[in-house]
C-alpha cells in the first residue's frame, strides 16, 4: 500500500514530535507525518461534505473537530493501553518473581513475559527483548519502555 504524507517542512517540529510520542504511547503503527496527513485529508473531506450540505461555517467547525480528533484518538488509546498495562502488571510481576526464583536471568525472564498473555505488557516486553538482541543495553531498553508507557 502506498503511503501518502505531507512534506516534513510544512509541519511544525514540536507538533510532529508530540504526535509521534502520542502514537508511540498508544502503540499505533503510524509515523507522525502519516497520522497528520491522514487527519488533514479526513478533516478536509469532512469540511467539504458538511459545507456542501449545510454551510461553510458548520463545515469549518467540522474541520476543527476533525483536527481535534487527530490529537484525541492517540491520547485516548494511550490512556487505555496504559490502564491495560497497569492491570496486568501485578500478575506479570508475580510471574517474574517465580521465574527469577527458578534461576532465570533477567533477560530470559523478560523474554518469558513477552511470550505470556499479558496484552500490551507482553508486547512491550517483546519490544524490550528485540532491542536487547539488537545490542541496546538492558538499562536503556527498560528506560525507553518506561518513557513509552508513562
Amino acid at each position: 500500500m502506498a503511503r501518502i504524507t505531507i512534506p516534513r517542512r510544512i509541519v511544525p517540529k514540536k507538533l510532529l514530535r508530540n504526535v509521534e510520542v502520542s502514537l508511540a504511547n498508544a502503540g499505533m503503527p503510524f509515523s507522525g507525518l502519516e497520522w497528520i496527513s491522514i487527519w488533514l485529508i479526513i478533516s478536509t473531506v469532512l469540511f467539504g461534505l458538511v459545507a456542501l450540505i449545510f454551510n461553510i461555517f458548520i463545515g469549518l467547525a467540522a474541520f476543527i473537530v476533525g483536527l481535534a480528533a487527530m490529537v484525541m484518538i492517540p491520547t485516548m488509546r494511550a490512556d487505555k493501553r496504559k490502564a491495560m498495562i497497569e492491570d496486568s502488571l501485578p500478575d506479570a510481576l508475580h510471574h517474574m518473581a517465580v521465574a527469577v526464583r527458578t534461576g532465570l536471568v533477567l533477560e530470559s525472564v523478560i523474554q518469558e513475559i513477552s511470550e505470556a498473555e499479558y496484552g500490551p505488557l507482553s508486547e512491550e516486553f517483546a519490544r524490550i527483548t528485540l532491542e536487547i538482541r539488537k545490542g541496546r543495553p538492558l538499562k536503556e531498553a527498560l528506560l525507553a519502555f518506561a518513557k513509552r508507557t508513562r
